[in-house]
């Protein structure tokens, strides 16, 4: 073979090669619409090698769309009010300009638990996609829990087997692993905000249309929720589940009521908690109010401290690593688990 034709074939070589990487490598966006909060993440991903390359851009903004429905501010069972709707759509579109600046390849956002109950979820998303040009879909309890794991895979490196993934959002709970090939997973209720109000109506007896915050909670108060939370997760958590919870295998917490509520309040230092310094510390929280908590979230601060402390106790959890992640990784990486 001639030296250029040598040439000609390494160049198609290296071309194909380069269009090969360049079909891989995107640039996606991903919204998670939670009951409390929404998430956004910018990222460049090789969909081939299915990681995430770089990450571009990321934020969370409080929006109560639990509240919304629990508070009843439209009037009606299971519906957002005319305020939550208008509101969010400001915020999403706030974050949606955000997002044009990195013009991404794909774009996508899921909801969850509170558009799993409200009637009127569906015609918000649609005003999103029509208005904004952001695809949404409310997403199942199963595929939450499944997008929660994968995204803790995504961002530790670690095999599927080797994890249980702990997710708190606002209104629910899962805890998912892999065993022997199959998904395995606890889809609870006890979210911070479903928490919270459960506090607020059953130990503190307060009516939830006029009391929104169980501050200060109070020392008899907050074991009392402990308790509450313990219950749940005792009667709710499968035998065969806290078997597999009691494995060898580390427990990892993922979003907010985790990495940013607890995690804070212990004074992490390291990259866990421990059920020993959720004991340590609550005694100096309960006597907080919603000011001198601080913070978006401060009605739910001292309640998820509670609602932590009762699942580690009844499953025996001695340790949660913590990972600022949350369903976005996901997202971005397995698009195909919201497609099935």
């Amino acid at each position: 073979m001639s030296n250029k034709l040598l040439f000609i074939f390494s160049f198609l070589i290296l071309l194909s090669c380069v269009k090969q990487k360049n079909e891989c490598l995107k640039t996606r966006a991903a919204l998670d619409i939670g009951s409390g909060s929404t998430k956004v993440k910018i990222a460049k991903v090789d969909m081939c090698k299915k990681m995430i390359v770089e990450n571009l851009f990321q934020e969370e903004i409080p929006i109560s769309f639990k509240e919304d429905l629990l508070s009843k501010k439209s009037g009606k069972d299971n519906m957002f009010s005319d305020e939550i709707q208008a509101f969010g759509f400001q915020e999403i579109k706030k974050l949606s300009e955000k997002i044009k600046k990195f013009s991404p390849d794909e774009i996508f956002g899921v909801g969850t638990s509170a558009f799993r109950t409200a009637n009127n979820a569906i015609y918000f998303f649609s005003k999103i996609k029509s208005e904004i040009g952001i695809p949404v879909e409310i997403i199942d309890q199963s595929k939450e829990a499944e997008l929660g794991l994968y995204s803790a895979a995504t961002a530790t490196g670690k095999k599927l087997e080797e994890m249980i993934v702990w997710d708190i959002g606002g209104a629910s709970m899962q805890i998912t692993t892999i065993q022997n090939g199959k998904v395995e997973t606890y889809l609870g209720e006890m979210g911070a905000i479903s928490f919270k109000d459960q506090v607020i109506s059953r130990i503190k007896k307060k009516n939830l249309s006029t009391i929104r915050s169980p501050n200060p909670l109070g020392v008899k108060n907050f074991i009392k929720a402990v308790k509450l939370a313990k219950e749940e997760a005792s009667n709710k958590v499968s035998s065969q589940f806290k078997d597999l919870i009691k494995k060898p295998i580390n427990v990892y917490g993922i979003g907010g009521v985790h990495s940013y509520s607890v995690y804070s309040q212990v004074e992490g230092k390291d990259n866990f908690y421990t059920f020993e310094q959720l004991q340590n510390i609550f005694p100096k929280r309960v006597t907080l109010t919603d000011e001198q908590v601080g913070g978006n979230y401060a009605d739910t601060e001292i309640t998820n401290l509670a609602l932590v402390l009762g699942y580690m106790e009844a499953l025996e959890i001695s340790k949660v690593i913590i990972y600022n992640i949350n369903l976005t990784e996901g997202i971005l990486v397995y698009p195909e688990i919201i497609a099935k």
